[in-house]
């Protein structure tokens, strides 16, 4: 897979924020660098060989994903966010 180099001085400044997670990342949404709350809080993103640490395929294909969604949203259910439920009448 192709990966961008990321100098150390784009580094610094991540390993500096230490108050919440931040990440760069590349118009293709691949994740290029990030601190440690990041990895922390994204843990699921770094770990699945599946992911390949772009946050579309994570978002999209990946069911730990759906910890992000609040209970009971479109997107916990496997819905794309603002599509209708199905309803059955009965």
């Amino acid at each position: 897979m192709y990966r961008q180099y990321i100098p150390a001085a784009a580094r610094r400044p991540l390993d500096a924020i230490t108050a919440g997670p931040a990440f760069v990342r590349n118009a293709r949404m691949d994740v290029l660098a990030s601190n440690q709350l990041a990895r922390a809080f994204y843990s699921d993103l770094h770990t699945s060989p599946a992911n390949q640490a772009n946050l579309a395929r994570f978002n999209f294909l990946d069911p730990a994903s759906r910890r992000f969604a609040e209970p009971g949203s479109a997107s916990e259910e496997g819905r794309p966010a603002g599509s209708p439920a199905r309803q059955t009448s009965g």
